[in-house]
C-alpha cells in the first residue's frame, strides 16, 4: 500500500459519497480501493473488508446501487479485426498483462475454455470516460467469461479486481456482445478475475476476506488462478 492512509470512518464516508452521487462506476479506480493493508486507527480491519461490508449492506438493504452502473452504448463491433495475438517476432513490452493476454489468445484451458479475444474495448465514443477494456474473454461451451487479468507481481487488492470486472460486466451490451462474436444467445456471461497462484490477490482471497468473498458471491464474480505455465484452476 502506498499513498494517503484513511481511518475506517473516512473510508466509509468516501464509499458512501460514491454511492450517493451515482458515480459508483468510478469506485474501483479510487486509490483506497486498491489498498491491501489495514486502516491505521487501531481496529486492524482491512480496507477491502470495510468497503466490501458497506457494499454488501447496500445490497442487503435492497438498494444495490452497484446495479445502477450504466451500460455503455457501443455502435462498433466488440470484435476487433486487428487482434492476432503475439507474433513470433514480437518484442516483449512493459505492458505485461497485455502480453500475457495476447499469448493466451486462441488457446484452450481447463475450466475457462478457449480464449477467443483480448483487450475488448467497451467505449462507444471517444468522450466516454472511465471506460476500459476487458483483458480476456473465453468460452467453455456453456459459459462466456469476462476475465480481468493481473500480472504475477501486481499489488492491488482483490477487491479492486472484483469491482473492476463487475463494472465492465455492467457496462457491456450483453446481447450485442454475443452477436458480434457469433455466440449462442443462451450463453451465460460471467465476470471473473484471473490472478497468479500465490499472488497478492490469491493470498487475500485465501485469508480472512469473508466480506470480499460474500460480495463476490452476491455479484456472481468468479476467481481463477493461473500458474506461470498457464495452467488454470478455480479458487475456492
Amino acid at each position: 500500500m502506498s499513498g494517503k492512509t484513511y481511518t475506517e470512518n473516512e473510508v466509509r464516508a468516501k464509499v458512501e459519497q460514491y454511492l450517493a452521487m451515482g458515480n459508483i462506476s468510478e469506485l474501483y479506480q479510487q486509490d483506497f480501493v486498491g489498498y491491501t493493508g489495514n486502516v491505521p486507527d487501531g481496529s486492524k480491519r482491512q480496507y477491502c473488508e470495510i468497503i466490501a461490508e458497506i457494499l454488501l449492506q447496500d445490497i442487503n438493504h435492497g438498494k444495490n446501487r452497484l446495479n445502477d452502473i450504466s451500460t455503455v452504448i457501443r455502435r462498433q463491433s466488440y470484435k476487433m479485426k486487428t487482434h492476432h495475438g503475439n507474433r513470433l517476432d514480437a518484442k516483449k513490452t512493459s505492458r505485461v498483462e497485455e502480453w500475457i493476454a495476447k499469448d493466451m489468445f486462441e488457446k484452450s484451458y481447463d475450466v475457462i475454455g478457449t480464449v477467443f479475444d483480448y483487450q475488448v474495448p467497451l467505449k462507444g465514443k471517444q468522450s466516454d470516460k472511465n471506460v476500459g477494456k476487458i483483458d480476456l474473454i473465453s468460452n467453455n461451451g456453456n459459459n462466456v467469461y469476462l476475465l480481468e487479468l493481473k500480472r504475477e507481481d501486481n499489488t492491488e487488492s482483490i477487491l479492486r479486481c472484483v469491482l473492476e470486472i463487475y463494472t465492465y460486466y455492467k457496462q457491456l451490451q450483453h446481447n450485442k456482445f454475443l452477436t458480434d462474436f457469433y455466440l449462442s444467445e443462451k450463453s451465460e456471461i460471467i465476470p471473473a478475475i484471473l490472478v497468479f497462484r500465490n499472488s497478492k490477490q490469491h493470498y487475500q482471497f485465501m485469508s480472512e476476506s469473508k466480506n470480499v468473498k460474500a460480495l463476490m458471491k452476491k455479484l456472481g464474480v468468479k476467481i481463477f488462478t493461473i500458474k506461470p505455465t498457464y495452467s488454470i484452476t478455480e479458487a475456492n
